[in-house]
């Protein structure tokens, strides 16, 4: 390639025919579907959990309890929540390279909504000529974008040509989700285009091995001659030793006896006789080859790389062990969290869009109704990406309660890790431990029996035995 800009990288049908061939291999390939599958779940998860942190404690709790209500018919077209349609955002701009989410009010209840647009739907066919159009993008005089053209019908389901006019969406109203690499880059490409071509290489290769397995398994023995090829007349005279026909006319030509022929008048036509030069050897298929194993392992493991994930986190193991084995984790715990946390900018602009029509419509309100107040950071929000990639959670957890315990490591580390909210969590071990109290005295009063609140709480301690009194020489007492 020449240099050049990265609006130039690549034209819209170059985008859409690298588009074409990810989901095909997606679809296709296993290995293709896996590794989008383990993106998926370690960058998304069940959901990267807003969390508020405005200085307001009360309009924190206020707009979050509105905003999970919201999550639950946040997709204009369908019933998924928000953190379902998170996935559908990972998976798509992973694959296709980006999708594009438009805010919207629905038309039926006027209530802040979420539209998908697939990175197919987004062009513009008069892109050429057009120095500020670029991919159905249209950018200004420094290279923001400030309208995104949309096709709702195409020619047919074969052709990517678009059929009418495309509809216009303002920049400032909808999300590109991508992720980009150079600056300039208006649309994503597939996390697949570096290694398309290696996944291709490896189906044809499979689908030659599935053919040659399928010969292999067709041949059930072989008979080894030592002279050889048998020949036409050869085969016609065995033929016609074993099926003896009477010759036409008043003398009968009997053929010479074979004693083939003899065994199964006597024994029955199962019984195989080979002839005095025949060998018989069943047949043995030694593929695949362990030169084919490794190569397909190597293959995997390159595009594994290509994409920027070690196998280990594809295939669930690894020729690595001890440091290095971590050191591979680590790596991939990396790159997992730097796409959560551009994904998380890009949910960012989602939630300043319906928490923004919330305050305006007064309903961000308090237990009792009342409307709140918004503060000036309303927009600080914390975005809690799923637990991180380990290979022994019981170890990490150890050496985090140590961290904590020393003072290294904060509260808001420790439980955002684990993608939970400190202070939801600070505020259920306090309401546990007044519970626990609060049982206690009823148990005292009721029975007069004192029990500590720290053991009712203490759910894993084992009940203690009462010690029974011993005499000397450690007998016990009955």
């Amino acid at each position: 390639g020449s240099i050049q800009s990265a609006r130039q990288d690549a034209t819209t049908l170059t985008r859409l025919e690298i588009l074409r061939k990810s989901r095909s291999l997606v679809q296709n390939n296993p290995l293709a579907q896996k590794i989008v599958d383990v993106f998926v779940r370690y960058t998304v998860g069940d959901g990267i959990n807003p969390i508020p942190m405005s200085e307001d404690e009360n309009w924190n709790r206020a707009a979050l309890r509105w905003f999970l209500g919201w999550n639950r018919y946040a997709h204009l077209e369908s019933r998924m929540t928000f953190f379902d349609l998170q996935r559908i955002i990972a998976s798509s701009a992973f694959v296709d390279g980006d999708i594009l989410s438009n805010h919207v009010l629905s038309p039926s209840t006027g209530r802040p909504r979420l539209q998908l647009i697939e990175g197919h739907r987004i062009g513009h066919s008069k892109n050429w000529g057009q120095d500020d159009v670029w991919d159905g993008v249209q950018i200004d005089g420094n290279g923001r974008p400030i309208y995104f053209f949309r096709y709702d019908r195409f020619e047919n389901f074969l052709t990517y040509l678009p059929a009418g006019e495309p509809v216009p969406m303002e920049a400032d109203h909808v999300v590109l989700h991508h992720f980009p690499t150079r600056v300039g880059q208006v649309r994503g490409l597939s996390k697949f285009t570096p290694v398309l071509t290696l996944l291709q290489d490896l189906r044809d290769t499979l689908e030659i091995e599935m053919q040659a397995l399928k010969n292999n398994a067709s041949i059930d023995h072989i008979i080894q001659r030592k002279g050889g090829e048998i020949l036409v007349d050869e085969l016609e005279e065995r033929i016609g030793n074993i099926n003896p026909t009477p010759v036409t006319g008043d003398t009968v030509h009997t053929p010479p006896v074979d004693p083939k022929y003899f065994y199964r008048t006597m024994f029955g036509p199962e019984v195989k006789i080979l002839d005095e030069d025949d060998e018989y050897k069943p047949w043995e298929s030694k593929r695949p080859t362990p030169e084919f194993t490794a190569f397909l392992k190597s293959q995997g493991e390159m595009i594994c790389h290509g994409i920027g994930m070690s196998p280990f986190s594809v295939f669930g193991h690894s020729d690595e062990g001890g440091v290095a084995h971590r050191t591979l984790l680590e790596q991939d715990d990396r790159f997992f969290r730097t796409h959560s946390a551009q994904l998380s900018r890009q949910f960012q602009r989602t939630w300043d869009f319906v928490i923004n029509w919330a305050q305006e419509m007064g309903e961000i309100a308090d237990e009792d109704g009342n409307a709140l107040t918004r503060p000036r950071d309303w927009q600080n929000v914390d975005w809690h990406p799923p637990r991180r990639i380990t290979a022994d959670h019981r170890h990490d957890a150890k050496s985090a309660i140590e961290l904590c315990r020393a003072g290294l490591l904060n509260a808001k580390k420790y439980y955002g890790d684990r993608n939970e909210d400190w202070r939801r969590e600070f505020r259920q071990n306090a309401e546990e431990t007044l519970f626990a109290q609060k049982l206690s005295d009823e148990i005292f009063a009721r029975d007069g029996i004192r029990i500590d609140p720290k053991d009712i709480r203490d759910l894993g301690r084992q009940p203690q035995q009462p010690q029974q009194p011993q005499q000397a020489g450690g007998i016990t007492n009955e």
